[in-house]
């Protein structure tokens, strides 16, 4: 029911102060979007057409890129967006208070003119590659999350599982080596989750740029707690020392990697 057509247009304007640049009175005194594998830093601005065939209105949900700082639609009769999402803002600051990059909005029968405007800032943990922007109804939206939101909610499951039946293991057999494998396999099994929106949703719904770097720190905790798990399990230092310092050199350079973002969120 929701067609999005190919009659588009997309300019573009250079990041000047740290927020989107206004809606233009003309879109073409900007320049035109350049092309590549990755957008500049900078505001853009997407002419969408999309289509409703039925004779009353439906409820269609725009989806641009999920790495966008920030993605506003307009219909160019007010300067207030219909709808906002990205990763810059909070949980509650999005459409629909969803993790994922969703535009909702009513579209009546015939053609219809919307306007996106997308924000990167400099610097940005996450780079959208294209403008290209999908549409969906909000009925088929809402199935593909359920079912995606159910699959993340099993892997969880079964994740916690794993790392309650180890924890209790350490604190019957008071082996270190328990304890290692259930610090790896949490911060292992956060990365997932963490990408799927889980943090942002249950955790820190007011933390929207620590989300966006949050499975950083999750692959980082991993590698660490999964070469010291390894090297244990191994006895890698009694049978391959030069293995063990290997693991370890790799841990240190990877903490400190960790060390040096976190410096950078406070500088």
């Amino acid at each position: 029911p929701c067609t999005l057509l190919n009659d588009r247009g997309a300019w573009y304007q250079p990041l000047a102060g740290d927020g989107p640049a206004p809606l233009p009175s003309h879109p073409e005194s900007w320049a035109p979007a350049p092309r590549g594998n990755q957008l500049l830093p900078g505001t853009y601005l997407v002419r969408l057409q999309a289509e409703n065939p039925n004779p009353h209105p439906i409820t269609c949900i725009f989806l641009p890129d999920k790495l966008v700082a920030l993605a506003e639609l307009f219909t160019g009769e007010s300067p207030q967006p219909l709808a906002r999402t990205g990763w810059f803002l909070p949980l509650d600051e999005r459409a629909m208070k969803s993790p994922q990059a969703v535009l909702p909005t009513v579209l009546p029968p015939g053609t219809n003119t919307f306007w996106l405007r997308l924000w990167v800032p400099a610097n940005s943990p996450k780079i959208p590659s294209s403008l290209a922007v999908q549409m969906e109804t909000l009925e088929a939206f809402t199935i593909t999350q359920r079912r995606f939101d159910h699959a993340h909610g099993v892997y969880g499951g079964i994740m916690l599982a794993v790392v309650l039946y180890n924890l209790f293991l350490f604190f019957s057999l008071r082996e270190r080596l328990y304890l290692l494998y259930v610090l790896y396999a949490s911060f292992f099994g956060c990365i997932w989750l963490v990408r799927a929106g889980m943090g942002l949703t249950f955790l820190w719904p007011h933390w929207p740029l620590w989300d966006a770097q949050a499975h950083y720190f999750m692959i980082g905790l991993a590698i660490i707690f999964g070469n010291a798990f390894t090297s244990a399990f191994l006895e890698l230092p009694m049978k391959a020392p030069r293995l063990a310092r290997g693991l370890q050199a790799i841990s240190v350079f990877v903490g400190l990697l960790l060390v040096g973002v976190v410096l950078g969120l406070h500088l």
